[in-house]
């Protein structure tokens, strides 16, 4: 059976993709990219081996300087 037909709703994409890298988009410009281990009902979720990537922003004589930053997350 191909993975289409098993999705009926939004959750079915979630469990399909458990033990799989998944890229999660948060608030504030922060992305993380690990693998799904566990999720529930609301959309908490445990990743392993995450990487989150963020954007720091100064302003140096009123010019703004964006860098691209990224760390490792731990697990527990």
């Amino acid at each position: 059976m191909d993975k289409i037909t098993l999705i009926q709703n939004p959750l079915d994409y979630i469990r399909l993709n458990v033990e799989e890298e998944i890229f999660v988009k948060c608030k504030g410009d922060r992305e993380i990219i690990g693998v799904l281990d566990v999720y529930d009902n609301h959309l908490n979720m445990i990743l392993s081996n995450a990487r989150e990537t963020y954007k720091q922003i100064t302003i140096e004589d009123n010019e703004e300087i964006v860098k691209k930053k990224k760390k490792i997350i731990n697990k527990y």
